[in-house]
């Protein structure tokens, strides 16, 4: 009888109920049906077009790289298009949850704390959203975090793992733009945890394998703009190509008529700013049903608000506490070398750049869900270490996680 508690409390048995749990809500829809309309559409129009990536009047579409309809083509031999696209999302989805798993022991963290952060995530709503539909936001996550872990194991163990995040950049080029995002979290990774024995000649082989990727895509886009006087835009608008600059270029939608349908461009009004941001963070630490503050919509459900309270208070809290304890041990020390706070402020602090494009939505910060999850389960840690509380909390965790197993999985599907 004895096999049965101990097997309860190991972690590796719970990370497996947190996995199973984290698959399932993925996988299982919310809804029996499937609207297939913009973004979606296209893919799996491009997707038919495989290997030329034609759409709008039969030409190369210009306005997301071929790597995610690629991936949907070859799934698409097993399953109908609009499964296989989901099934390219839900199987990225699952690698996701194993890099993160191994970046999070990489950075030093101990089980405990490791279960409670992959138990935030899979309770993620939006990155639940996007592992189930046939968009690309799911290969962007998980390519810029395998580029990530195998960067910072290059720094940390071998040079040699600086070839795999050369592979995961490119990847993550090929399937969108927002790859460029890459290079200053380089550059902050190799100021925080350059080994001495680390040669900069190794560590800049994933930048210039992005760069190249990066220039091969935006010069096959341009010489596609020049052999037409009109070329569709990211939305199918016929738009004059003569005279356009690099951003024309870097992503169709600041073509004039696009930009102004669209609301592309760089918001100015800080009061607007702060609405967008607010915007953005709500939706990116929004939990699943039952605890979902916001709908798909992002319709906030007042009805929800007085019980759920509570949680996402604790949540702020929990995250306030670590970036102040960050910030006063950063004061105190001025330490940079293996600072962890440091390094998940400073990739905050880039994948939060688009926000100041007002025609992004969340879905092009989903990177920022690392990080946030981040920042609470670390307050969570800190502030349990500050009232005692870490052997309670140690006690707690094995069995929220198997109650949770229990409850949410049915409630789910």
């Amino acid at each position: 009888m004895g096999g049965l508690p101990r097997a309860l409390h190991d972690s590796r048995f719970l990370l497996v109920l947190i996995f199973l749990m984290y698959a399932a809500f993925r996988f299982f829809l919310p809804t029996p049906y499937t609207l297939i309309t913009g973004d979606i559409a296209r893919y799996l129009s491009l997707a038919q077009s495989f290997p030329h990536h034609l759409l709008y009047n039969n030409v190369l579409y210009a306005g997301h790289p071929p790597l995610y309809p690629y991936l949907t083509h070859v799934l698409g031999t097993v399953f109908a298009d609009y499964i296989a696209a989901r099934m390219v999302s839900f199987f990225l989805a699952l690698v996701f949850f194993i890099t993160l798993v191994k970046l999070f022991r990489l950075l030093g963290k101990g089980r405990y704390w490791i279960l409670c952060a992959m138990a935030l995530l899979s309770l993620n709503f939006y990155h639940i959203y996007l592992s189930n539909l046939g968009m690309k936001e799911s290969a962007i996550i998980t390519f810029s975090f395998l580029a990530i872990y195998y960067y910072l194991r290059g720094l940390k163990h071998s040079p040699r793992y600086f070839i795999h995040a050369a592979l995961f950049s490119s990847l993550f080029l090929f399937t969108a733009d927002l790859a460029i995002f890459l290079f200053p979290v380089f550059a902050l990774m190799y100021i925080i945890y350059r080994d001495p024995e680390t040669r900069l000649r190794h560590a800049v082989i994933p930048a210039l394998a992005l760069l190249l990727s990066f220039s091969f895509w935006l010069l096959l886009k341009f010489s596609a703009y020049q052999q037409y006087a009109y070329y569709p835009d990211i939305l199918g608008l016929i738009a004059p190509t003569e005279g356009i600059g690099f951003m024309q270029v870097f992503n169709p939608a600041y073509f004039s008529a696009t930009a102004d349908l669209a609301h592309v461009g760089v918001i100015r009004d800080p009061v607007v700013f702060a609405q967008h941001a607010f915007y953005i963070v709500r939706s990116l630490v929004n939990l699943a049903y039952p605890f979902n503050l916001i709908g798909l919509d992002n319709v906030v459900l007042y009805h929800k608000v007085p019980y759920l309270f509570p949680l996402y208070a604790a949540i702020t809290i929990c995250m306030l506490a670590a970036l102040g304890s960050a910030g006063i041990r950063f004061a105190r020390t001025m330490r940079i070398r293996g600072n962890v706070d440091l390094f998940f402020l400073g990739i905050t602090a880039i994948f939060f750049i688009p926000v100041i494009d007002a025609g992004l939505t969340p879905r092009h910060q989903i990177q920022l869900i690392v990080p946030f999850a981040y920042f609470t389960v670390e307050g969570l840690f800190i502030l349990c270490r500050r009232l005692r509380l870490l052997p309670l909390l140690r006690r707690a965790v094995p069995a929220a996680i198997i109650l949770s197993f229990i409850i949410l999985i049915p409630l789910w599907v």
